[in-house]
């Protein structure tokens, strides 16, 4: 006799939310305008009031915070396929050999580039809120770190013996 409830055949097994992949173009394009973004801010910043002053501090701390997220994620996505791959921290967090050079030249270039821009902001009048520019550059550390572990290319673990 035929059983009357239906199985779970069908249902796929949930993957863990540390295993999605942001594309390339995404993470670029998303870069791009943080970067964009720091550069307006800094300089409305610096010819605004307190308020305005405040507001942009309130907005480098959120990116520093996104930057921190999209670290961690990285982090336990290289966790992740350091299982089955030789994941090396160089490759993994600084592009050593794991993704081609163009990607490495953008990553890095944009965050050189939120790094001067927050600098140059908080030289231009020091010891004010024009200081959190210098939180931004966390965005694009988490950037880097998302391509190595995410994009990256390693080798297959030998298994052990």
């Amino acid at each position: 006799m035929p059983s009357n409830h239906k199985r779970n055949q069908n249902k796929a097994i949930p993957k863990h939310p540390a295993s999605l992949k942001l594309p390339i173009p995404l993470l670029r394009r998303m870069d791009v305008v943080v970067t964009i973004a720091q550069l307006i801010a800094v300089i409305v910043a610096f010819f605004g009031s307190d308020a305005v002053r405040n507001v942009v501090a309130i907005g480098c701390s959120v990116v520093f915070v996104a930057g921190a997220a999209l670290f961690s994620w990285a982090f336990l996505i290289a966790a992740g396929r350091s299982r089955h791959e030789d994941v090396t921290v160089a490759g993994a967090f600084f592009l050593a050999g794991s993704i081609e050079a163009p990607e490495r030249r953008w990553a890095f270039g944009l965050m050189a580039a939120q790094s001067f821009i927050g600098l140059a902001g908080a030289a231009a009048d020091p010891y004010t809120t024009m200081a959190f520019g210098i939180l931004v550059p966390m965005f694009g550390l988490g950037v880097i770190a998302f391509l190595g572990s995410a994009h990256g290319a390693f080798r297959q673990r030998k298994p052990s013996k």
